[in-house]
């Protein structure tokens, strides 16, 4: 006899396309993950190969966020998670990049600046947007954020 096997192909293609956004994107957040991030990092660099313009990347760390997830637990802290990222994501310019890169770590990449020391400003900006005192499951939290550039 003969076997005949009908596979539709945009299942395939779809589960691919999944597993594909699933390798680069950080699946709390929707942000991009470290391997996203060095995917996006490459490209621009290679799209910036002007001189007259500088690319610079910020390391983002939550201060505070350990001693969140210890007391109110890792829902509290994926809720805090979303938050930041939400609050970076709003004072960005649609181009730059963000990345969560590991537990409380965000990476930002800013292209096309005039100077550098324009990321100091820009640093100043997200950290402020961050920090301070907020609610979360009715209990009073104090974050902050420290950056290396």
């Amino acid at each position: 006899g003969m076997v005949l096997t009908v596979l539709d192909m945009s299942v395939v293609r779809d589960l691919y396309q999944q597993l594909e956004k699933q390798a680069v994107t950080d699946a709390l957040t929707g942000l991009l993950n470290r391997r996203g991030l060095y995917q996006a990092v490459e490209s621009m660099l290679l799209r910036n190969e002007r001189a007259d313009k500088y690319l610079v990347v910020l390391f983002m760390d939550l201060d505070g966020f350990k001693q969140i997830n210890d007391s109110l637990g890792h829902e509290a802290g994926d809720q805090v998670l979303l938050w930041v990222a939400e609050q970076f994501k709003d004072s960005m310019r649609p181009y730059d990049v963000l990345a969560r890169i590991g537990g409380d770590e965000f990476t930002v990449v800013i292209d096309g600046l005039d100077y550098p020391e324009q990321a100091a400003k820009i640093a100043e900006k997200l950290i402020e947007r961050v920090s301070g005192r907020r609610q979360v499951d009715g209990v009073e939290i104090t974050l902050g954020a420290s950056v290396g550039i």
